[in-house]
């Protein structure tokens, strides 16, 4: 943009040296952000100006555009290779995954899509496998790395086609009504920012940074009066000077009354605006945060925040939290929580954390506080709906197979813990389940195989170290199980171990 509105004839010369300044202030930023998709945009805008203005250039002007260019080139070269050469990352050419997964996603609801700002709640259902590694599930991804995948995703593919035909429609507007003035010059620039924008949305979720979109759309905006007004001139000045005044006769209006009704809905509109959709979520966020950083303390100002945004789930997640860390569990603290629970799920029905926390309260308190004989049976199915929700996560089905044990129903825990084994492989927990499993059937072959594979795990995996919450769970040990079932089976060498 600075480069177009410092190339009009008769742009003086210290404005043009001001120009050329902020675009090398520019280039300049964005060697130190090595971003790929930035130094895309740049020598593509580059490539689409000189385009536009290639004939009407000198040769002199022609040479230094293919050295920008060149030079543009080598500085992206450079930064890139330094920052791939610096991070190590084995996960950082996993971008191509990523839109398979994506596409994936789309395809399931390509017209209404999931919903607007779902993606990142449903992007685990279709993720993949990391690559090599004791972990294969231990990254994720909550957006496709393309504007446009991740917006077909949400809004579907239609409501994506019309946004692009907007956005390629402004492009071809702006930079057909460009030309030498200084005028056109800023149409130009404000053209050629937006294909900037629209070709590196191709490979990054700008819609997540509103500076990214707001700026450009008041950039629009102007640009469209700017249009406006152009062709306002040019038709007021194609009319004929010659042709005779109108007289229209003077008539007298009568005064209309005032639509009170339009006042009384905007007014209502505004208030809703800034007091139930701005002002409560922002203060139920302040009390959240605070309730938080007190701890057991915090139950009060939980609460609040709960109160204040009644349609935010993890609020009612947290209340239920400090609800059963506030002190002993009573009936009516257990009534509380799963209250809580229960409409956070209602809030959020893809969440497979609420029916696992429920179940977890059913198993866990509810047949002690109850005497409940149907506590297990529901926990049993609040497990299995969590499992439904979260089909490449193995920890829920690790909790339904041991649910599963408790019920003496063995032979459908077995089927559930080899599921969890064949998402993740080095499951440590989940071997060794299934190795007490086995010996329980009275498969005792079986479970010897299964507990030397899961020493196998442990001595892999003696120098790993944990790079999230999800691995480490997936890399714990359950040292005195693991010893109980070497006990059992082969009593003599651990009698032996033990009086040596």
């Amino acid at each position: 943009m600075c480069l177009s509105v410092a190339g009009p004839p008769g742009t003086r010369r210290g404005q043009r040296l001001l120009w050329g300044g902020a675009a090398a202030l520019n280039l300049a930023a964005l060697a130190p952000l090595e971003s790929r998709g930035a130094f895309l945009a740049l020598i593509t805008v580059l490539l689409v100006f000189g385009a536009c203005r290639f004939t009407a250039w000198t040769p002199r002007a022609r040479v230094g555009a293919v050295l920008l260019v060149v030079l543009c080139g080598l500085i992206a070269f450079v930064a890139l290779g330094d920052r791939f050469a610096s991070a190590d990352d084995p996960y950082r050419y996993d971008r191509l995954s990523i839109w398979k997964a994506s596409c994936r996603m789309v395809a399931e609801h390509p017209i209404l899509g999931h919903g607007p700002g779902m993606f990142p709640h449903v992007a685990p259902n279709y993720n993949f496998p990391a690559g090599p590694g004791p972990v294969f599930y231990g990254r994720s991804f909550n957006g496709a790395h393309c504007a446009f995948l991740t917006l077909a995703a949400e809004i579907g593919l239609p409501a994506l086609l019309c946004l692009a035909a907007s956005g390629v429609g402004l492009v071809a507007l702006f930079l057909r009504r460009g030309d030498a003035t200084r005028l056109g010059a800023a149409l130009t620039g404000a053209g050629l920012g937006i294909l900037a924008l629209l070709v590196q949305a191709g490979v990054e979720d700008l819609q997540e940074r509103p500076a990214l979109t707001l700026v450009p759309a008041l950039l629009a905006g102007i640009a469209i009066g700017a249009v406006r007004q152009r062709r306002d001139a040019s038709t007021s000045a194609e009319q004929s000077i010659d042709d005779a005044p109108t007289i229209v006769p003077p008539r007298t209006t009568v005064p209309q009354p005032r639509a009170g009704w339009v006042v009384t809905l905007v007014g209502a509109a505004a208030v809703y605006l800034m007091t139930i959709a701005v002002l409560l979520p922002y203060f139920a966020d302040r009390e959240a945060a605070a309730a938080l950083r007190l701890g057991r303390a915090g139950l009060r100002r939980m609460e609040r925040a709960a109160a204040l945004n009644p349609l935010q789930p993890e609020y009612r997640h947290d209340l239920a939290m400090a609800v059963l860390n506030s002190g002993p569990l009573t009936a009516d603290r257990f009534a509380e929580a799963e209250d809580d629970l229960l409409e956070a799920r209602r809030l959020k029905p893809i969440d497979y954390r609420f029916p696992l926390l429920l179940g977890r309260l059913k198993a866990r308190f509810a047949s002690r506080q109850f005497d409940d004989h149907m506590a297990a049976e529901s926990a049993a199915a609040l497990y299995g709906e969590a499992v439904r929700l979260a089909p490449l996560n193995p920890l829920p089905r690790l909790e339904l197979a041991g649910q599963l044990v408790e019920l003496q129903r063995r032979e459908e825990a077995l089927v559930v813990i080899r599921q969890a084994l064949r998402i993740e492989p080095n499951f440590l927990r989940a071997r060794i389940l299934e190795a007490s499993i086995l010996l329980d059937m009275g498969r005792k072959e079986e479970a010897r195989v299964s507990l030397t594979s899961a020493q196998a795990t442990v001595a892999a995996l003696a120098s790993y170290v944990p790079d999230s919450g999800y691995a480490r769970e997936i890399t714990l040990d359950a040292r005195p199980e693991r010893d109980r079932l070497a006990e059992r089976l082969n009593p003599k060498a651990a009698s032996a171990s033990l009086r040596f």
